[in-house]
């Protein structure tokens, strides 16, 4: 370009307010300029001599990139004017943040721990990650642990085979194998006992189950959210560990942070 280079030229655009996502191509193969391009806000960097197919996936890739940015602001304009989060109306900048965490968490896989007080919404929450994740469509299992006497517990969640136990006249699928393809939302999880408890970590880093009295492990794909009333959290919960409502010890809830993927807070 006459008087002046394209890193000059994109320096000038973003200088102006200018958004708009830009393919520099440049016959300078340095890493140098690469990364000056990239720092100035160039969205890739393409250097000549390249193969048409190339230049058409790069364009493609960015063209899938503004309608990502698009659709996340839409997004974040919905519920910041409308403040509802599918069952849930919250206008204050607390509830958009959480609104706008839990939409960014609903479309990966991670497990997630909801910590909150009574009556702020919790299962609702939960609910609508689902609904807005990949998994939408199949099986939502819900669980209240604290429901569950402890003698009932492990083969409500993992099943039991024939003969397992007196009573036991056939297999029986437990809430993990029901939920296969879908989510799992197990209530009050701190409620659990320790041993259950560990149990389940095992899903969450093995992804399989054992059912009492089998011995195969049974892989299963799950994703799972987890519910825990809390007085008084903060987001600085997944730093705190169970232990402080009599939930798995702080060890190994750091064991476990690589599987838990998020942490939502609901205060």
């Amino acid at each position: 370009m006459p008087g002046q280079d394209g890193l000059s030229f994109l320096r000038w655009m973003r200088e102006q307010g200018s958004e708009v996502p830009v393919l520099m191509v440049s016959a300078l193969d340095t890493a140098k300029t690469a990364v000056e391009a990239l720092q100035i806000g160039a969205a890739d960097y393409l250097v000549k001599g390249f193969e048409l197919e190339e230049l058409r996936q790069r364009v493609a890739n960015l063209l899938k990139l503004v309608t990502l940015e698009k659709e996340n602001d839409a997004l974040r304009r919905r519920l910041t004017t409308e403040g509802q989060f599918g069952q849930m109306i919250g206008r204050s900048a607390e509830m958009r943040r959480a609104f706008e965490m839990a939409d960014r968490v609903a479309a990966t896989d991670s497990t997630v721990l909801i910590l909150g007080e009574s009556g702020t919404g919790k299962d609702l929450l939960a609910q609508e990650i689902h609904a807005r994740s990949p998994r939408n469509g199949k099986a939502y299992v819900a669980v209240n642990c604290a429901a569950l006497p402890e003698t009932l517990i492990e083969s409500e969640l993992f099943g039991y085979e024939r003969g397992a136990f007196t009573g036991a006249a056939q297999q029986k699928k437990g809430k993990f194998d029901l939920a296969s393809g879908g989510t799992i939302f197990l209530d009050e999880i701190g409620d659990m006992n320790p041993v259950t408890q560990a149990k389940v970590l095992r899903v969450l880093e093995n992804r399989t189950i054992e059912r009492l009295g089998g011995t195969q492990s049974i892989p299963v794909d799950v994703r799972v959210i987890t519910l825990r009333c809390w007085q008084g959290v903060s987001c600085n919960c997944m730093e705190r560990g169970w232990d402080a409502t009599r939930g798995l010890s702080a060890k190994r809830w750091r064991r476990s942070r690589n599987t838990i993927g998020r942490a939502m807070c609901a205060n």
